[in-house]
């Protein structure tokens, strides 16, 4: 009887072992692809509290401190975020800044803009700086030399002659009459240009000019030099010349 029971339960087992042969061969090979992608998998991805960590970018003005020209404009940015910015001017009268944070001078001085964002403060400090041309006019002699400078900027000046052939000027400023005639000497600072209206003469000429004579073409190169405008004509600046002078002398 109890040979009879360990033959069938032996029996059984030989059946369920048959059955079962597929997944019983399978399991090693499983076993083995499992243990191969493990080991190629990086080592950070077993490292939860590095998965979904986040680096947040520092917020920064792009400047401390900024140099701008009367009428000139100069931008100042926040890097760091994308969230919206506020800006605002301690003194309007100095300087104004836009929405996009554009400042623009205003009146010589210094003033502070800040930039409100992500619940934090950030300033700059705005010098406005106003540029003066030593000469607005100038009486000239062939083969003689001027210098011009610009004072009141710490910006790089550039010196333009609008006639080469009548005057040159060097990057130092140095002017160099060469032919009769007229001339405007241009100063540029940053976008701003200043301008110094140059009449030249031969030595004989300039001799035989009065007083009265020079203090009358020092007034009309002043005059130029503050109201005439390159949208004028000719015949515009002409009249306009002569109608001031008439009034005032």
């Amino acid at each position: 009887m109890k040979s009879t029971t360990i033959k069938k339960w032996h029996r059984l087992f030989q059946s369920s072992l048959y059955k079962n042969r597929k997944k019983l061969l399978l399991f090693p090979l499983i076993l083995i692809l499992s243990c191969m992608i493990v080991s190629n998998l990086p080592f950070h991805s077993f490292q939860s509290e590095n998965v979904f960590a986040k680096t947040t970018e520092e917020i920064t003005l792009s400047n401390t401190s900024v140099n701008v020209i009367v009428g000139d404009k100069t931008k100042l940015t926040i890097n760091g975020t994308k969230e919206k910015v506020i800006w605002s001017v301690k003194d309007k009268k100095i300087a104004t800044v836009s929405t996009s944070g554009y400042v623009k001078g205003i009146k010589k001085g210094t003033t502070t803009v800040s930039a409100k964002v992500s619940g934090k403060t950030f300033t700059c400090k705005v010098t406005v700086e106003q540029p003066v041309l030593s000469c607005n006019s100038y009486l000239g002699v062939i083969d003689n030399e001027t210098t011009l400078t610009v004072s009141g900027t710490t910006k790089k000046v550039d010196w333009t002659s609008s006639n080469e052939k009548v005057a040159t000027v060097m990057k130092s400023g140095k002017v160099r009459f060469l032919a009769k005639g007229n001339v405007v000497i241009t100063a540029t600072v940053g976008n701003q240009s200043y301008n110094c209206y140059c009449a030249i003469y031969t030595s004989n000429d300039f001799r035989k000019l009065t007083k009265t004579e020079k203090e009358v073409m020092n007034k009309i190169q002043l005059i130029l030099a503050e109201n005439i405008t390159n949208r004028m004509t000719a015949v515009e600046k002409i009249r306009f010349v002569h109608d001031y002078l008439v009034l005032h002398t």
